[in-house]
């Protein structure tokens, strides 16, 4: 066989790149996007309700031992209560988003999702992240006094590094579903 002729045989094989993919191909790999999104959005809501379940359970072990103590629980509790019901109306909402359906209409559900996360990530966390942290730091002198020096730097510098690693999960998330948004814009 003549190199041109294993050249031919090996085009010939290849699959046709240009061709369209089978419809039910791509609702599988939809089906698949959707089940990720889905288990984020699981897996985000059982932090939340684990931290505060903790939080609440701290509260009632420790009982309001003053004014400033009970503020400071109740802010935190309300910002993560507060983040819980959104992120549960989100996966809720993300469920009734039907990927059968055509594709223009798909799209313009996915945008309208899109769009009311943004809101969660720009109005809603920033108000939940500042009342957490204000609760948080209301708890700092009687924990101060609670605790002993080293215990009462090991809250601060683990509170600090979770408050951290949070926000930078949160805006990594954010930033993720802005490009989802922007592509879904871009196309009509």
């Amino acid at each position: 066989m003549t190199p041109f002729n294993e050249l031919q045989q090996l085009w010939n094989q290849q699959e046709n790149p240009g061709a369209p993919r089978p419809s039910n191909e791509i609702i599988l790999q939809a089906k698949k996007h959707a089940a990720q999104v889905n288990n984020k959005h699981r897996f985000t809501i059982a932090i939340l309700a684990l931290t505060l379940v903790l939080l609440l359970w701290y509260a009632i072990a420790v009982g309001a031992s003053s004014n400033r103590f009970a503020t400071g629980i109740i802010l935190m509790l309300l910002a993560l209560l507060l983040r819980l019901v959104a992120e549960y109306v989100s996966y809720r909402n993300f469920r009734r988003i039907d990927i059968t359906i055509n594709f223009t209409r798909y799209t313009l559900q996915m945008q309208q999702f899109f769009t009311r996360r943004k809101m969660i990530h720009f109005i809603l966390t920033p108000i939940t992240l500042l009342m957490y942290s204000g609760g948080f730091l209301l708890l700092l002198p009687i924990f101060r006094q609670l605790f002993s020096n080293a215990f009462y730097v090991y809250i601060i510098v683990s509170g600090t590094l979770f408050l951290g690693v949070f926000t930078l999960m949160i805006y990594r998330q954010a930033v993720k579903e802005l490009q989802w948004l922007r592509f879904l814009l871009s196309v009509k």
